[in-house]
């Protein structure tokens, strides 16, 4: 499988009315056909800043990468998860976000570029007072003041203010706790295939969290029953990502 095969499989999905879904999440099409895709072919895994530093630390992976690809070429915070899961996966699975508020973007994550919905792509990246990665679409132009108006709301507030956060998406991504700014790519986390197709991640080499750390806050915590606002929120976000429901909708936390 190439990237040009996932780009007609986007196609042929929004034509015939089928869902793409990623392999290895747990996306719902109640009712409708759905086509899983799965990215293991697209394995490429490229160095950023080679002959830049002694030790490589930037690294842009593919879907299909796995964990033991990149624990293997030094990013240290991958080594303890399962080894054949894809970055794709890693990405959308909610058991490897953080359940703290604020705490979306997965330490290490730089930026990822996606396909959208309605098949454009976009980078989505650091996007804050210091700069960031510009928005190359028209989609992406749109949708992400759309995302910061909803991330005014009293809903999302009260989403934000809740020791674990309740919905299935991360709109907290975009307002993490001072001094970091907010990073785009973080709004995928734990979305279980249901707001992107991801094409590639970049990814730093951290020194990974020690438990009950601060970066490690929440992995894994039980989220709180699923609350109106937070099913209020979770429509809107769905909706602004993807009005047609392509990808399926994430299970509920």
């Amino acid at each position: 499988m190439s990237t040009v095969d996932v780009r007609l499989a986007r196609e042929l999905c929004a034509e015939y009315g089928v869902a793409m879904a990623l392999a290895g999440t747990r996306g719902e099409a109640p009712g409708r056909p759905c086509l899983w895709v799965d990215p293991r072919s697209l394995n490429t895994l490229r160095c950023l800043d080679e002959g830049q530093s002694s030790t490589p630390s930037r690294w842009r992976a593919a879907p299909g990468v796995t964990m033991a690809m990149l624990a293997q070429a030094g990013l240290a915070q991958f080594a303890g998860l399962p080894a054949d899961l894809t970055v794709a996966a890693w990405l959308a699975s909610r058991a490897h976000a953080a359940a703290s508020p604020g705490r979306a973007c997965p330490p290490g994550l730089v930026s990822a570029d996606v396909m959208l919905a309605d098949g454009a792509l976009e980078t989505l990246g650091p996007f804050g007072a210091s700069g960031g990665v510009p928005l190359r679409s028209g989609t992406g132009q749109a949708l992400v003041p759309a995302l910061y108006t909803l991330s005014t709301r009293a809903g999302a507030a009260w989403c934000r203010a809740q020791a674990a956060w309740p919905a299935r998406y991360r709109l907290d991504a975009l307002a993490p706790p001072p001094p970091a700014e907010a990073n785009l790519a973080g709004l995928l986390a734990g979305h279980e295939g249901a707001l992107a197709w991801v094409d590639s991640v970049v990814l730093q080499a951290i020194t990974p969290p020690v438990s009950g750390s601060g970066n490690a806050a929440g992995v894994g915590a039980a989220p709180p029953a699923y609350p109106a606002e937070a099913r209020a929120l979770d429509a809107y976000i769905k909706d602004a990502f993807d009005p047609a429901g392509l990808y399926p909708d994430a299970p509920l936390p």
